[in-house]
């Protein structure tokens, strides 16, 4: 019996390897034409597929041994079954494998359903724990179930071996079969352009770019942003309508502002439509694509990640795995659970979370490799200013006239070494041939300020550079009225030959470009929200700015004489403050924007609490 026994044991266990690491293939197989958005090459996607069988075959291991040598040790001593070993020299396994292999679909099922079903608390994410366990457990029966009538059949006629002994194989190898011919996200390239006369669109966004630092006087060393500013246009009052990073990102793809949306904060998720009227929100992305543009963007903070946000809509390819590691495995359960055990109870480190410039470019290329003659709309989002492990350039003369203190300069250096690389990409796209039918608009999302504080409406947050260089843009013009950031889509959308006066709350801006004038808006930025989920908000019009926190406190503060918003004085102008005060409350009322949390999964959760400490 013992050596009936092991022998059970390493077929029950084998067998657990191997159908866990079918479920594993074809969950890449799944997520591979669902979720996965970045560009994954065929070898790419085998390496996924192999990881991912690797991993689930360990979790059928673990789970399927203990069970064999429980199960093979219990049952299939009757005396049928001993009767029918003598007879037949085969050892019976209907009695107890099936009951292993149904237990390992439910756990591996179970695993890989789990980050899905903590999203439940989200707008269209999964249907809950109880019903995905229910799930995997009504799966895994109808496995054992089923195997229990195959092996039974097996055991007493000796038909079927085949398919026993290969059938879990074959079955293995048509999943790397079909993941490692699942379409690539993005396609190969149709070398056709679907509108000739109409330039290509290259939106960069930097997270935590001053104004001050990016521009013809900008206080750092930046020749790639010092040329495009002096051979194309500079908003030089831009205003961010939020100082949260994913709420800046949705007002820069869609026109619309935070408070129209309801996209406040970085837990939040971009709605499909709009609040209370639920007509169409479209985004830029969505709007190039029908045009017959090729659209890709390609994210350096995992804070917009494509599924938790919806930034990824109108996006043929949405690169957001900013974590060194297999491409497209933070899709995975598995690896999704491994992180969250990982950083249980800690915080992440930003390593996991943010991707330095120099790889996300690298990325951008490889797919213009493939879409180089196509109308092509691209967002690359950076964010060295803030990554501190970014070796930052220090070189006497990288920094004109740095912010006060190691953080000013290390915080100068960072954006001088991010220049390096955009420099090397204008630097690329003009020996392609690609940059004079390319318009390129680089824009900051929010400012930073060395505080240690979070992001506030009252300081350096607000202010963001504007540029934009390319086809219709005239050369050298600085634009000293005020622009709001949301007014970015609808600009771009009319300056690529789209006539657009407007999108959503923002408005074109080319004709301030073209010399004529436009009815000066006030710029209204929404803080990021407390730990109440209330936030402030401040108004800024070209002579003053106004804040107003949630429990009334109020600041102001004189842009005439103080253009970099350091001295609050709304001590001393009594007047002005209510002046300004009833111009916010004619534009909002009294409201006080709110943000309710949703539930968030644990990585979700983890993940923003570490981008906020690595601010």
């Amino acid at each position: 019996m013992t050596r009936t026994w092991l022998f059970r044991i390493l077929r029950g266990t084998g067998a657990a390897v191997i159908l866990a690491m079918v479920l594993g293939g074809l969950e890449v197989d799944l997520v591979l034409r669902t979720s996965v958005t970045e560009v994954l090459h065929a070898l790419h996607r085998w390496k996924l597929w192999a990881t991912n069988v690797l991993l689930c075959g360990v979790a059928g291991a673990l789970v399927g041994l203990p069970l064999s040598a429980l199960l093979g040790a219990l049952r299939g001593g009757d005396p049928d079954s001993l009767t029918l070993h003598q007879q037949t020299g085969r050892d019976p396994s209907h009695a107890w494998l099936p009951w292993v292999l149904g237990a390992v679909v439910f756990v591996v099922l179970a695993a890989q359903l789990l980050p899905w079903a903590l999203g439940a608390g989200r707008p269209g994410a999964g249907p809950g724990v109880d019903t995905t366990t229910a799930l995997a457990f009504v799966v895994g029966a109808g496995t054992a179930l089923g195997t229990r009538v195959f092996l039974r059949r097996l055991d007493f006629t000796g038909r079927g071996q085949g398919i026993a002994y290969l059938g879990l194989p074959a079955a293995l190898m048509v999943t790397m079969s079909f993941a490692v011919s699942a379409p690539m996200a993005g396609g190969k390239g149709t070398g056709v352009r679907a509108r000739e006369g109409t330039p290509n669109v290259l939106l960069v966004t930097v997270d935590a770019l001053r104004f001050d630092h990016a521009g013809t006087r900008s206080r750092v060393r930046s020749p790639g942003l010092r040329w495009l500013a002096k051979n194309g246009a500079e908003f030089a009052q831009a205003v961010t309508p939020s100082t949260s990073e994913v709420a800046s990102a949705g007002a820069l793809l869609t026109g619309r502002h935070p408070l129209s949306t309801g996209l406040l904060a970085d837990s939040r998720a971009l709605p499909r439509t709009m609040p209370g009227s639920g007509k169409a929100l479209p985004t830029l992305p969505e709007l190039f694509a029908k045009e017959g543009y090729a659209t890709a963007a390609f994210v350096s903070s995992a804070a917009l990640d494509g599924g938790e946000t919806r930034l990824s809509r109108g996006f043929h390819v949405y690169d957001d795995g900013v974590a060194d590691g297999r491409r497209g495995a933070h899709r995975l359960a598995i690896h999704r659970l491994r992180g969250w055990i990982r950083d249980l109870g800690k915080t992440p480190s930003s390593r996991d979370l943010l991707r330095p410039s120099a790889r996300t470019v690298q990325r951008f290329g490889e797919w213009l490799d493939r879409h180089y003659r196509e109308n092509i709309f691209v967002w690359i989002h950076l964010a060295d200013p803030r990554i501190e492990f970014v070796n930052p350039d220090l070189r006497e003369d990288a920094l004109i006239d740095p912010l006060p203190g190691e953080a000013g300069a290390a915080y100068g250096g960072r954006v001088a070494t991010m220049d390096l690389v955009l420099e090397e990409m204008f630097k690329g796209l003009e020996a392609d041939g690609l940059m004079d039918w390319t318009l390129v608009v680089v824009a900051g999302q929010r400012g930073w300020a060395a505080s240690g504080r979070p992001p506030a409406v009252t300081d350096s947050w607000a202010r963001v550079p504007w540029i934009m260089h390319g086809p219709g843009v005239p050369k050298g013009a600085r634009v000293e009225r005020q622009a709001r950031l949301e007014d970015l889509p609808a600009t771009v959308l009319s300056a690529a030959g789209f006539r657009r006066a407007s999108l959503g709350d923002g408005r074109s801006l080319v004709p301030i470009l073209d010399g004529r004038d436009l009815v000066p808006v006030p710029a209204i930025t929404v803080g990021t929200p407390r730990g109440d989920g209330k936030a402030p908000v401040a108004l800024r019009t070209p002579e003053a700015k106004y804040a107003r926190t949630p429990k009334g406190g109020a600041a102001y503060y004189d842009l005439t004489d103080d253009a970099r918003e350091i001295t609050d004085v709304a001590p001393t102008h009594p007047g002005e403050v209510a002046a300004a005060a009833g111009l916010l409350d004619a534009t909002l009322g009294r409201f006080v924007p709110k943000v309710v949390v949703p539930p968030m999964d644990p990585g979700r959760e983890a993940a923003l609490r570490g981008l906020d400490a690595a601010l």
